[in-house]
């Protein structure tokens, strides 16, 4: 549940910020999903990368919040595949955690509003 509220409230705050750039609200319904969809991109510059490599520059691309929300995806499927499921014992395995995503999203949250 706060995993699709954080990135709900995020998306929420990020549409409040780009709504400040636009005065024509057709310019602004066109170019506001062309920018969900390219912040979504630099998550697949780490698609080959596990949660313990590029932690650094994961952290930084996760201030976009889609993207955040992309790698903590892909982090519960790879749980689910497992046969495990995120649970509050393996919430922080590895450096770049499910919980760094949350995180993360918290942080856009804040950063967007």
């Amino acid at each position: 549940f706060i995993y699709f509220f954080l990135f709900a409230m995020s998306e929420i705050t990020f549409s409040f910020l780009l709504s400040v750039w636009f005065s024509n609200s057709k310019l602004a319904s066109i170019v506001a999903p062309v920018a969900l969809f390219a912040t979504i991109l630099p998550k697949f510059i780490y698609i080959n990368t596990n949660s313990n490599e590029r932690v650094s520059q994961k952290y930084l691309v996760s201030l976009l919040s889609p993207t955040a929300f992309s790698f903590g995806a892909d982090l519960i499927s790879n749980y689910e595949y497992a046969g495990n499921g995120i649970q509050l014992n393996n919430i922080f395995e590895g450096k770049f955690n499910f919980f760094s995503c949350l995180l993360m999203m918290f942080v856009d949250i804040i950063l967007y509003g």
